[in-house]
């Protein structure tokens, strides 16, 4: 998505700033530029039956892509979206795909370990 995609991207953001605490996130404007204007950062929207249920953001770095952020809404969580995601990632992208994960410190965190 670009931000000229105001409904999508009104809901990455709301989606991104409930996912992440604040220092997990880069600056929303510096974000806005980096949606609009580096093609190596991909901003994606994850639609099912065109409405949204999750973002994800990465980085095409060369030799490999670099997922800064994955979230699935709250409302559509456990419902398998995250895995098909992955799955169709890894069937489209040609290079590695590198993912960073928090340190286990709750229960949450743990699962999310463990999924990825």
């Amino acid at each position: 998505i670009k931000t000229t995609d105001t409904e999508l991207y009104d809901y990455m953001e709301h989606l991104l700033i409930a996912s992440f605490p604040e220092d997990e996130y880069r600056e929303l404007g510096e974000l806005k530029e980096y949606t609009d204007h580096k093609p190596i950062f991909f901003n994606n929207i994850i639609l099912n039956e065109n409405k949204p249920v999750g973002l994800i953001t990465y980085w095409d770095l060369k030799d490999f892509y670099y997922i800064e952020h994955c979230a699935i809404d709250p409302s559509q969580r456990n419902c398998g979206y995250g895995q098909k995601l992955l799955n169709y990632l890894s069937g489209i992208l040609d290079k590695p795909i590198v993912l960073e994960v928090e340190h286990p410190t709750d229960e949450l965190a743990q699962r999310r370990i463990n999924f990825y």
